[in-house]
């Protein structure tokens, strides 16, 4: 499979036993036979655990309490839940071992996983980078559409977000209440601030990094709520939710998706990684009608940005073997898996393989190009902070009373208000 060093075996850790703990997504269906590969070469034997992602952190919390069995390799949701993994010591440190010759292989090559890496990586953490997982999956976020629909009420794709904010408008009006314009997710629930995110990253075309991202400027002391351009995201977010369904604010990802593949919303903005639930007789009423762009440009002078969110693989400081831990955790992760595993999930952490021709013929020609282009305009979505769900649920709320009709100026001063009390003055990552 991959080069070895004289230094490096992938059969030096022969007759180990480790325990692998993953979210059952269907985009890892191809998990399974992967490891039985591994396996073979390697001489490692893997248990893998699958438990539903509602029931994931709580499984997760029996292994941190002793209540479970402590994982040896983990699934990670790449975001302020593995940040606070690493704040309470249960998650290891894998610098150390990306940067070692004796147990990692020569072809590794993590500089291809850039900038996914990087957006894992706490580069403002005391003494030296920590790296808090290595990228499995990624997804930006992007606009899909109902070709269909948007011939019917002659509506072009946008390409400008205030041309999708007319467009679903136009298609609420004509077609009488019959469709919706857009579906977005619209619950309260933290998980839902990504897509929010992506957006604001579009409005105020920067590439705002760490702490805080887009929300802050540089600074936990220095929120951006009332940034013009944060608020023109916001505005944004509650006219498109205006075109949705009345019953938006109970709206997460899968209710959304599940009312554009019924054929009842002309746009719905989520997840890339989605792709391989749009399509398809069995889960679509939509199969072969869906189209798909990067995000429309904020100012027609600037191309569209947009954001990103990772799944990784990390080990518990407390796993029973982490050699042989990491040599999963690296093997999976490699480009010659990562691509196979890519032709589930559509969603590859090294960005270079979707240049691999079977990927094109995979996901077909508008999706590999919209992904690559947004990809390569995008920007980590996570916030390490330890309240950062507490204020992603003041952000979305902010949505909802701009919805309600609130003044926007007075939304910016009171939302950077509240979110400068959340983050308590911290001023590092």
């Amino acid at each position: 499979m991959a080069l070895e060093s004289s230094r490096f075996s992938w059969r030096r850790l022969h007759g180990s036993k480790i325990h692998f703990l993953s979210i059952n997504f269907g985009i890892l269906k191809g998990l399974p036979p992967l490891l039985r590969e591994f396996e073979a070469e390697t001489g490692i034997d893997v248990t893998f655990e699958t438990v539903p992602a509602a029931d994931y952190r709580r499984r997760l919390a029996l292994a941190k309490e002793g209540a479970a069995v402590m994982p040896d390799v983990y699934l990670q949701e790449l975001d302020v839940s593995s940040y606070l993994d690493h704040c309470d010591g249960w998650s290891l440190d894998l610098a150390s071992l990306l940067g070692s010759p004796e147990m990692t292989c020569d072809d590794f090559d993590a500089a291809g996983l850039a900038p996914c890496l990087d957006a894992a990586t706490l580069s403002s953490a005391p003494g030296r980078p920590v790296v808090l997982g290595i990228p499995f999956a990624v997804e930006a976020y992007l606009l899909f559409y109902n070709k269909d629909l948007l011939a019917r009420y002659q509506v072009p794709p946008p390409k400008t977000m205030d041309e999708w904010v007319r467009a679903s408008r136009q298609i609420v009006r004509d077609s009488r209440g019959k469709h919706h314009g857009t579906v977005l997710r619209g619950s309260l629930a933290p998980a839902n601030i990504d897509v929010l995110t992506a957006m604001a990253m579009n409005a105020c075309h920067d590439t705002s990094g760490p702490p805080g991202n887009v929300w802050f400027d540089g600074d936990w002391s220095r929120p951006r709520a009332a940034d013009p351009r944060v608020l023109k995201a916001l505005d944004w977010y509650a006219q498109l939710l205006a075109t949705g369904p009345a019953s938006y604010g109970d709206l997460g990802c899968v209710a959304a998706r599940k009312v554009f593949t019924e054929g009842e919303s002309g746009f719905f903005m989520d997840a890339s990684l989605m792709v391989t639930d749009l399509e398809g007789e069995a889960i679509s009423k939509l199969s072969g009608g869906i189209g798909c762009l990067p995000l429309p440009a904020a100012d027609p002078s600037l191309g569209g940005r947009t954001g990103y969110w990772m799944l990784g693989l990390g080990i518990p400081a407390r796993a029973k073997d982490v050699s042989a831990a990491w040599y999963l955790v690296q093997w999976l992760t490699h480009r010659r898996q990562g691509l196979r595993l890519a032709l589930d999930h559509g969603g590859p952490s090294r960005p270079g393989l979707w240049q691999e021709p079977s990927l094109h013929a995979r996901f077909g020609a508008d999706f590999t190009s919209s992904i690559a282009q947004a990809l390569g305009a995008a920007s980590s979505t996570s916030v390490f902070h330890p309240r950062w769900g507490e204020m992603a649920t003041a952000i979305l709320q902010a949505v909802h009373q701009r919805v309600e009709g609130k003044a926007l100026d007075r939304i910016g001063r009171e939302l950077n208000e509240t979110l400068r009390n959340l983050a308590g003055g911290i001023n590092a990552a």
